[in-house]
């Protein structure tokens, strides 16, 4: 194992630090995860960042927090707006009289 280590470039002490802080990062993950889904039952179109707010985790900054939440599927869908701005109901359409006319010359053809 002493070679492993080495080929590695740690000490076995720091192998074993390491194991325990990845191991102490996912409990904390895990944590959080069940926190956030707490969250999103009451409000489901609340972003990462409010709830990074609103929970303030010691262990992870900001940008961490919004990793975590959007590699775990919490991220919020954009709503499309589509609102209809005109109504074309009761619009009178005029037929085309100068369709036939050909235009050779200006101010032949006039519009009200």
């Amino acid at each position: 194992m002493k070679d492993l280590y080495s080929a590695f470039g740690m000490s076995k002490q720091n192998f074993y630090q390491r194991l325990v802080r990845l191991d102490h990062r996912s409990e904390e993950e895990a944590q959080l995860l069940y926190l956030v889904e707490q969250v999103r039952k009451d409000h489901p179109r609340m972003s990462a960042r409010t709830m990074y707010r609103m929970i303030r985790p010691q262990t992870m900054g900001r940008d961490k927090f919004e990793q975590l939440c959007m590699e775990n599927g919490y991220r919020v869908k954009k709503q499309r707006n589509y609102r209809v701005t005109t109504n074309s109901n009761g619009v009178v359409r005029f037929p085309n009289l100068i369709q036939d006319i050909e235009v050779t010359r200006v101010n032949q053809v006039f519009c009200e």
